[in-house]
């Protein structure tokens, strides 16, 4: 499994690699793109095909979370989540 990740470093992943690492079908994934949760990094324009990088793990990692706690998908941050340990921002006038 260390192999498969260091190797996909380098290279781009098929939509069933991506899959399979990240523990989740080629149907979510189609899933999420389509909601803006998580674009792949490349779209063939000829054939269609999905790209992604290694580096998209962490993100898809994040939306299962959201997932396994029960949160809807129309609820999720479509363009970037929030760091685990942000703070709510202050709003003018509080305490």
């Amino acid at each position: 499994m260390v192999d498969s990740v260091c190797q996909a470093d380098r290279m781009a992943l098929t939509i069933g690699e991506f899959s399979r690492l990240g523990g989740v079908s080629t149907r979510m994934l189609r899933h999420y793109d389509s909601f803006g949760l998580l674009r792949p990094e490349r779209v063939d324009e000829w054939s269609g095909h999905r790209s992604y990088a290694a580096a998209q793990l962490a993100r898809l990692n994040r939306l299962t979370a959201f997932r396994d706690v029960g949160f809807a998908v129309r609820t999720w941050p479509r363009r970037s989540t929030p760091p685990v340990n942000a703070s709510p921002q202050s709003t003018p006038g509080s305490a």
